[in-house]
């Protein structure tokens, strides 16, 4: 993740793919780095229903490590 002001950012690419998976189309998500570099392997999606609890994971790890990032403090 890259430090923000407010937080940081985390670049995510999707790729939607009209064959090859169990249905025929699938999503997958690839997370990149800040020289647009791929990090790790895709991350298969392969049901629509399983986009929004996919999201929701990642946003819930993402916020604590979000928070330590920031680079000005916090309003209070």
């Amino acid at each position: 993740m890259r430090p923000t002001p407010s937080g940081a950012r985390l670049d995510l690419r999707l790729y939607f793919h009209t064959e090859g998976g169990k249905e025929g189309r699938w999503l997958s998500v690839a997370v990149t780095d800040a020289d647009d570099n791929q990090i790790g392997p895709l991350l298969p999606i392969d049901k629509q229903d399983g986009i929004g609890p996919y999201f929701g994971v990642l946003a819930a790890k993402a916020y604590e490590v979000a928070e330590a990032k920031r680079t000005k403090p916090p309003r209070r």
